[in-house]
């Protein structure tokens, strides 16, 4: 079993899940993304749940960079 959470896209350009860490993970953004849109769109802010999502997807983009395992070794 691998220690990385996130493995290369059979097709296409990204990443996809490798293991359950990095399914809660993906999950964990997603309800985030949802608490920031229940929080500041209904309080008619939209610039801060912008700015929030930005940063969420910045701190899950490191976590998947930092997790990313290529397989047979290559891109990595």
């Amino acid at each position: 079993m691998s220690d990385y959470w996130f493995k290369p896209k059979r097709i296409g350009w990204g990443l996809s899940p490798a293991n359950w860490k990095g399914w809660v993970s993906v999950l964990v953004l997603v309800l985030a993304i949802a608490g920031l849109a229940m929080v500041f769109l209904d309080a008619g802010d939209p610039a801060s749940f912008w700015i929030g999502t930005v940063i969420c997807l910045v701190v899950f983009s490191i976590l998947a960079w930092a997790k990313y395992g290529a397989e047979d070794g290559a891109g990595n």
